[in-house]
């Protein structure tokens, strides 16, 4: 057997006779009646969203920084593993971010055809473009893939190392064609959902020895959908609401998902499963199928997001920085494990080689010069033709600052949006406004 490898606002208009825009950082709606009679709908980016997909893509740099400092036992050892365990959650959270933006951002004029070639674009180029550069930098600079035939169809069978999820998403996209977008619908197919990718995590990591697909499940799971669709049908029930949602009432409190954070942190460190039968198989890429890490994704979506919807609306600057970093987050996603190397080898022996607090100092430098040079890197190649191969749309290096702040921030609060063709105002951002992936 193979082993694992490893603000809320209210603008009134001047005249009484003008449409009222409300905005609370979810989306802005005209809530009176327009020359059609329809009730018409203001998109806003979403925060809250933004926010999110930051997180988890500094969580992702977190997840490969961590392996670098010393961690033999001890302190040491409880430390790192932990920081490593609870920093998995980044993965879930942009399961259930591409669930929410496609719910929120799908409409019902676009064909399934365009729909899916318009995200695969976004996923399958990307992955067919770096996944051959990333298995010759394995092979010949950091040495992570043997040189044996073997050994090489094993990273590619695993989906080309960590950009599996570039092939995990395109499945996901395949099955919202087919699911269900009413609210109440998406709502009622969560909890099935959740059944079924929490019994597929319990039952790969206690399957016992021989059972059938042992080794695809315990070595590849990760790669399908199953396990994985709990958390997209959260997303997009999460993201149907938004489409839906009175805007007139307030969002839901922060507090009980800042509990449910807490609660979620002590039972993924806590509960180690060391008695499965499969129980190393919960450690490496294994662990994001841990069944313990839903709870910690459902506080830290529910937490950063309600917060940053509140904290960020009134912050026209912040918000503008955020949604830099968002749109180049993908790039980031691609980018930071090879550059990732250049700042670790440089400090492995004076810092990262030493017990604590010297390797967490080392961390801390490998972790903000990577996300520089992955940042640096993501936005030249953006200005250039190679932007597709990040997921991006192609921008010039130098933007003004206005516009940035416009673009994030949408349309100005007291200047209603109508239908216009009736469709895309109503139904959030455009197709090309940032990508549902990392």
């Amino acid at each position: 057997m193979r082993t694992i490898r490893g603000p809320s606002a209210t603008a009134d208009a001047a005249s009484s006779g003008s449409p009222r825009i409300v905005v609370d950082g979810l989306r802005a709606s005209a809530a009176g009646p327009t020359a059609s009679g329809l009730r018409t709908a203001a998109p806003a980016r979403l925060l809250g969203a933004d926010a999110v997909r930051v997180l988890a893509a500094f969580l992702v740099v977190v997840v490969h920084a961590d392996h670098w400092p010393y961690q033999p036992s001890g302190v040491d050892r409880l430390v790192w593993t932990g920081l490593d365990l609870l920093a998995r959650v980044c993965v879930p959270l942009f399961v259930v971010l591409s669930g929410v933006l496609l719910a929120y951002r799908s409409r019902e004029t676009e064909s399934r055809s365009a729909l899916l070639m318009r995200r695969l674009r976004r996923s399958l180029v990307p992955w067919l473009f770096w996944a051959p550069i990333y298995c010759l930098i394995g092979l010949f600079l950091t040495g992570e893939i043997a040189h044996s035939a073997t050994a090489v169809a094993d990273w590619w069978a695993s989906g080309g190392g960590y950009l599996y999820f570039l092939l995990l998403i395109p499945q996901l996209y395949l099955v919202f064609l087919i699911w269900p977008r009413r609210p109440s619908a998406a709502w009622m197919a969560v909890l099935p959902a959740v059944l079924i990718q929490t019994g597929l995590d319990v039952y790969r990591l206690a399957m016992p020895s021989g059972a059938p697909f042992e080794s695809l499940l315990l070595n590849e799971g990760f790669l399908f959908f199953p396990f994985w669709i709990g958390y997209f049908a959260l997303g997009v029930a999460v993201g149907t609401w938004l489409r839906n949602r009175d805007p007139e009432r307030n969002l839901p409190a922060v507090l009980p998902f800042v509990g449910l954070t807490v609660i979620g942190a002590v039972l993924l460190v806590s509960v180690d499963g060391a008695s499965a039968a499969n129980a190393a198989f919960a450690e490496g890429t294994g662990a994001f199928l841990r069944p313990s890490l839903l709870v910690l994704t459902v506080g830290v979506f529910g937490s950063v997001g309600l917060a940053a919807e509140r904290w960020l609306r009134p912050r026209p600057r912040w918000t503008a920085r955020i949604a830099v970093l968002s749109r180049c987050s993908l790039g980031v996603y691609i980018l930071h494990e090879a550059l990732l190397y250049i700042p670790a080898r440089a400090v492995q022996a004076p810092l990262l080689e030493h017990p604590l607090p010297l390797s967490a100092l080392g961390f801390l430098i490998v972790l903000v010069a990577t996300l520089a040079l992955a940042l640096a890197l993501t936005r030249l190649l953006a200005a250039t033709p190679l932007a597709v191969t990040i997921g991006m749309a192609r921008e010039p290096l130098a933007l003004p600052r206005r516009a940035t702040l416009r673009s994030a921030m949408g349309p100005p609060a007291g200047q209603p949006v109508t239908r216009g063709d009736g469709i895309h105002a109503a139904h959030g951002p455009g197709p090309d406004q940032g990508p549902d992936l990392p």
